[in-house]
């Protein structure tokens, strides 16, 4: 009833809704909370939301947050997988596919309040997530014992994983970078686009690294002289 009043006022429709791929395996605790607390609520409406909205914001991430194990946040294989499942309720032309251009941090921490030790994570801006990173590698090319830098691109996933350690305690970073950015991207465009998939949602901006927008330059290029060619070959 609301989505028939909104659009009978001349108003357009966006929903956010978080991913799932509908599988029965469900092999830990942690998936299981997941699927009944989260994922769940919103999967099995699917094509209803579809049905009320003008366009559906899919947010791919997270995969891996502060309270998982290190990893990406929204790996190439983790998008497919959430993205296959969505098309099979929410129309091609209305959803959007989001992904992330934030940074996770995962570190060991102690609470004075609680008197306890923990490993946790966050979320990080790029900026800061990237000083970090070039802090711990200036720190270990000192040669000093117990401060070590090793970053490495993850090409199945699309992104940059950062492990590093203080005073013989690891850290890890995710970083989201402009080079992930483009992978994601990359597989939007080759798989998704073709199925009817138009849009792509981005969270959040005044997170990311400022790369992202020269990548999204040349992408909106590559399509105008795509058009353009197309244009001329009817014409």
């Amino acid at each position: 009833q609301a989505a028939t009043a909104l659009r009978a006022a001349g108003l357009r429709i966006s929903m956010a809704v978080v991913p799932d791929r509908g599988t029965s395996s469900l092999p830990t605790s942690y998936h299981r909370y997941m699927r009944s607390r989260w994922r769940g609520c919103f999967t099995e409406h699917y094509a209803r939301i579809s049905t009320a909205s003008t366009f559906v914001s899919l947010m791919t991430y997270s995969q891996h947050t502060g309270n998982t194990p290190p990893g990406p946040i929204a790996g190439l294989p983790w998008i497919s997988a959430m993205s296959d499942f969505a098309l099979r309720s929410i129309d091609a032309e209305k959803l959007s596919i989001g992904i992330p251009v934030y940074s996770n941090h995962w570190f060991a921490e102690y609470e004075a309040g609680r008197d306890f030790v923990r490993v946790t994570g966050g979320e990080m801006h790029y900026s800061k997530a990237a000083g970090l990173a070039q802090s711990a590698k200036a720190a270990s090319e000192l040669k000093r014992p117990g401060y070590t830098y090793e970053e490495r691109w993850e090409a199945a996933d699309g992104v940059t994983m950062v492990t590093f350690e203080r005073e013989f305690i690891r850290e890890v970073l995710c970083l989201e970078t402009a080079k992930s950015f483009e992978a994601k991207l990359k597989l939007l465009r080759e798989r998704y686009v073709p199925a009817g998939v138009a849009r792509v949602s981005v969270w959040v901006l005044g997170a990311e690294d400022p790369g992202i927008w020269e990548v999204l330059e040349r992408e909106v290029s590559a399509r105008r002289v795509a058009a353009s060619s197309k244009c001329e070959e009817k014409s």
